[in-house]
């Protein structure tokens, strides 16, 4: 698994906009796909289930194109 957005972490926080979504969609799956793997399944039931909630959000949120997500 290789992370791409975790370059724009380098710094205390990261201003997502409408077109970082796809990219972090990714980033999102494969934090799924590692909690699969390495937690326990409360733990990884527990995770999955906050980022779809996010990922739910987030589509919610960018339907307008001036949103800007801070994440940090």
């Amino acid at each position: 698994m290789k992370l791409e957005l975790t370059s724009y972490f380098y710094s205390p926080g990261i201003d997502l906009n409408k077109k970082h979504f796809p990219k972090l969609i990714n980033e999102l799956s494969l934090l799924k796909e590692w909690a699969k793997i390495m937690l326990t399944e409360n733990d990884c039931s527990h995770l999955i289930g906050r980022v779809d909630r996010l990922v739910e959000e987030m589509n919610v949120a960018f339907k307008d194109e001036g949103v800007i997500i801070y994440i940090g």
